[in-house]
């Protein structure tokens, strides 16, 4: 459970940033991954995950994540939206092995699932670091 609590700690700080200090896209980003994090977490009890079998919530809010970063990437004049597309890509790669090769075991499917939260939540404080406006010292008027 303390890898759940962590998870959201995390990206609540990631996210916090990002709205504090990022620039437009910076910020539409950090609200899409508070979207998919809060959709997931108030439709998926986290007692439900178990990983047996393929799941169909998470699976679409990850689609539905992906197509959302996918836009953000297709329209930004920066190249870190593409990096965070495709890390959710391999979000998406886990479900899809997880259909194709009912095989893989729960404890891969469960690591596949979550493994790239941590570097998309790191790329995006990177973005707000670099981010022009992030540089700024704020006036104090």
């Amino acid at each position: 459970m303390w890898h759940i609590m962590l998870f959201f700690a995390l990206t609540l700080l990631s996210c916090a940033y990002a709205l504090w200090r990022g620039g437009r896209d910076e910020k539409l980003c950090a609200w899409i991954m508070i979207a998919a994090t809060l959709v997931t977490r108030f439709t998926v009890p986290i007692e439900y995950f178990r990983f047996y079998a393929i799941e169909p919530g998470p699976f679409v809010i990850d689609v539905a994540m992906m197509g959302a970063l996918t836009m953000l990437a297709l329209r930004s004049n920066r190249f870190w939206p593409l990096w965070m597309a495709g890390f959710q890509g391999y979000s998406i790669v886990a479900h899809v092995a997880r259909i194709l090769t009912p095989t893989v075991g729960p404890k891969m499917y469960a690591i596949g699932q979550g493994l790239m939260c941590y570097p998309m939540m790191l790329l995006l404080v990177i973005a707000v670091v670099r981010h022009p406006a992030a540089r700024e010292i704020p006036s104090a008027s």
